[in-house]
């Protein structure tokens, strides 16, 4: 797994906001986020999760986007987003 999580004795968790970064080639970006932000929505709703792109300077070729929630939801929604980049990159829209 990507993350640690850090629970207290009583086994919950600690800190609401965990997630994780999943760096997405600029070219894709249009392609999670969809038209009028419809993919984006689609991957937070089926996930349970809230999906950011973090702000950048245009100068690296990955935008990162910041995926919040319970950890097994933030690892779901990266695995929905790595299948659509996969999709994409084998040419299949």
């Amino acid at each position: 797994s990507m993350f640690r999580e850090v629970r207290n004795e009583y086994g919950s968790r600690i800190g609401g906001n965990e997630g994780i970064d999943v760096p997405i080639p600029r070219f894709a970006v249009g392609i999670v986020i969809g038209r009028n932000g419809e993919m984006i929505k689609k991957i937070q709703n089926d996930a349970g999760v809230r999906i950011q792109f973090k702000p950048d300077d245009g100068t690296t070729p990955e935008r990162i986007a910041q995926i919040t929630g319970p950890p097994d939801r933030c690892q779901h929604a990266a695995e929905i987003i790595t299948d659509l980049l996969r999709s994409v990159q084998a040419g299949n829209p």
